[in-house]
């Protein structure tokens, strides 16, 4: 299994503020490391970085859309390295905005100052669109999103607000998301 940086998927509407993580795979041991940030800046607007759980917090900076990591000895933990915080901007259109990090050669290293080679997984944030009756938010109404309200209305616990879009669940207007909303 290669080392790997990985950057998480999010989803939202424009106009919600989204978090995001950048975390650390099969880490074969790093001393310090310098990733660009990279993000479609037309769609998201960085609002916040904060340093993970790899490496300690004096040994993290963010400046430029570079993040900066180092410690006095390789660090092997797997983890989040750092996470974003980003606004999606109120234009946005339904779309996914990729955001990655890179790396040159001699920007990740070990305490031998050996090069750590990581594939790179970009992550996305999908902007959603408002569809009246698709509460699971994929872009299509389909028996799925009566299933899904219907176990909501149950009281399943992971068919919540957290994992549905119970704003477009009130199929009949009348101001509640209730049974009638799934069957009408």
């Amino acid at each position: 299994t290669h080392a790997a940086i990985v950057v998480s998927e999010s989803r939202g509407y424009a106009g919600e503020t989204v978090e995001m993580t950048v975390t650390l795979k099969n880490n074969p041991g790093i001393m310090s490391a310098r990733l660009m940030l990279e993000y479609d800046d037309e769609v998201l607007e960085l609002v916040s970085v904060s340093n993970g759980e790899v490496f300690s917090e004096n040994n993290f900076s963010f400046s430029d859309d570079r993040l900066w990591f180092a410690a006095s000895n390789d660090v092997t933990t797997d983890g989040v390295l750092a996470t974003l915080i980003f606004n999606i901007e109120a234009n946005a259109k339904p779309d996914k905005a990729i955001v990655s990090v890179t790396y040159n050669a001699g920007d990740v290293f070990d305490a031998d100052f050996e090069d750590v080679e990581f594939d790179i997984v970009s992550g996305f944030v999908a902007v959603k669109t408002h569809i009246l009756g698709d509460v699971d938010s994929d872009g299509a109404v389909v028996y799925l999103d009566v299933a899904s309200l219907y176990r909501h209305l149950a009281g399943w616990t992971e068919y919540n607000e957290d994992t549905l879009d119970l704003s477009v669940a009130d199929l009949n207007g009348d101001g509640k998301v209730n049974a009638k909303d799934a069957t009408w």
